[in-house]
């Protein structure tokens, strides 16, 4: 959504969308791509694009699903379409896009080719927010991997001397050992600037 559009209320984008919808059936039927038919269950549409039954629900509430259609029983049912939809919303949540522009790109791909262009930027703009999310747990993961060390040097010998009485004599030993050691790998690795025993 352009940030000089106004805000559209989720009904008057719900209302959007099924205008367009019947102009999409047409376009992917022509093109045999994509099955509108209704197959799926909620329970067979959350396995099918690995995400909960609670937020396929929250999902068709908020309009994500254009071809979702209830039985007699009140049964939702949901298309290949729409588990097309559910899962790259759900690839633009993880990025932190809002839910109101999640129902927008529904809206611009019911379109169709005219707003590719929008679709495209919006794409380009999720994937550098994802990169830099890769690169910050990537950060953490390896903050994660070095603690880790630490932990798993002193685990037994710790246990060992808790064991045997003699954690107080040994045991600040051990922890300055192993300290040391893995502030000297930190800091060839050009992880800290200077070993200091106190900062683990």
């Amino acid at each position: 959504m352009k940030a000089s559009e106004p805000k559209k209320d989720r009904e008057e984008v719900w209302n959007e969308i099924l205008r367009y919808k019947k102009d999409y059936i047409d376009f992917v039927g022509e093109r045999n791509e994509w099955d509108t038919t209704s197959k799926y269950t909620v329970k067979e549409l959350a396995k099918l694009i690995e995400i909960s039954e609670h937020t396929v629900r929250y999902y068709d509430k908020e309009h994500i699903f254009p071809f979702v259609s209830r039985d007699a029983n009140n049964v939702r049912h949901f298309s290949m379409v729409d588990a097309f939809f559910g899962r790259a919303v759900k690839c633009l949540r993880s990025v932190g896009l809002p839910i109101e522009e999640c129902r927008e790109f529904v809206l611009l791909t019911l379109k169709g080719d005219v707003t590719v262009s929008e679709r495209a930027k919006l794409m380009r703009e999720q994937e550098e927010k994802l990169v830099c999310q890769i690169e910050e747990l990537k950060k953490e993961l390896r903050d994660i991997q070095y603690k880790k060390m630490f932990f798993d040097s002193v685990e037994v010998p710790i246990m060992e001397e808790l064991r045997q009485g003699t954690f107080k004599e040994k045991g600040r030993t051990t922890l300055k050992k192993s300290r040391t050691f893995i502030q000297k790998k930190m800091y060839e690795d050009g992880l800290i600037p200077e070993i200091k025993i106190d900062i683990i």
